[in-house]
């Protein structure tokens, strides 16, 4: 290493004296402290030449990741979808096929995802099966009533309808018994339904069933049944 003196400028060679000891300057008498040696300047980097890839050049992989054909959607998500769908506008239970076809198909892709695919069919097929049921759900809670009322009030009405005709044809029977056992007396059809009960008491099996008498006498008879909750009225002449 060489020195120049900083006050007579001259040059002395410092390879001997270890660095940050003291040394002395023959030209100047001044003293001075060896610095220390300057660190080696690093290596250059190294260049390593990637050769550019080619048509012929293999893709990279993750390691431990084998190449291998994209997984194939599950035939269960397919047809779990497609019978959700269908179900919504057809018939309920083929949407809760199409549920259950749903969950399994998607604990099958879950167990086996390198080789099943479909997972967003199979939770498309479960959520639109839920869907088709509430729409059925709510279809029932507003047809049934609108359906099952009228019919319930029309059977009723024909179940009081009966009881009013069934009490006009057992008065009729019992206008016959009665002309036939008072035939001496007036010979004539009797008009009060106290007269008739002697021969009918099943007459007020049904007491909202009443009595409309007509003409009755010798030549016939007319009356009509009618039922307090019904809707129609039973004539009955002779």
């Amino acid at each position: 290493m060489e020195f120049v003196c900083p006050n007579c400028r001259m040059r002395l060679d410092l390879t001997a004296i270890p660095p940050g000891a003291q040394f002395l300057c023959p030209g100047c008498s001044t003293t001075f402290v060896r610095p220390p040696d300057a660190a080696p300047a690093p290596p250059p980097p190294s260049v390593i030449a990637v050769p550019p890839l080619g048509a012929g050049s293999p893709p990279a992989y993750p390691l431990g990741t084998p190449p291998g054909p994209p997984p194939k959607a599950a035939g269960m998500a397919i047809a779990a979808m497609i019978l959700s769908i269908v179900g919504t506008f057809i018939c309920p239970i083929v949407s809760i096929v199409g549920i259950i076809l749903g969950f399994v198909a998607n604990g099958r892709i879950k167990a086996d995802p390198r080789r099943l695919g479909g997972g967003g069919m199979a939770l498309a097929g479960i959520i639109v099966g839920f869907a088709g049921m509430g729409f059925w759900l709510l279809f029932s809670l507003i047809m049934v009533p609108l359906i099952a009322i009228p019919n319930f009030v029309n059977l009723r009405a024909k179940a009081y309808n009966s009881s009013a005709q069934s009490t006009s044809y057992n008065a009729k029977i019992a206008e016959e018994v009665y002309r036939q056992n008072n035939r001496g007396d007036h010979d004539a059809y009797t008009n009060r339904l106290s007269d008739l009960l002697k021969w009918d008491k099943n007459l007020t099996d049904d007491p909202a069933v009443t009595f409309t008498f007509g003409a009755c006498n010798n030549s016939g008879y007319t009356f009509t049944t009618t039922h307090a909750k019904g809707d129609m009225s039973y004539l009955t002449t002779d």
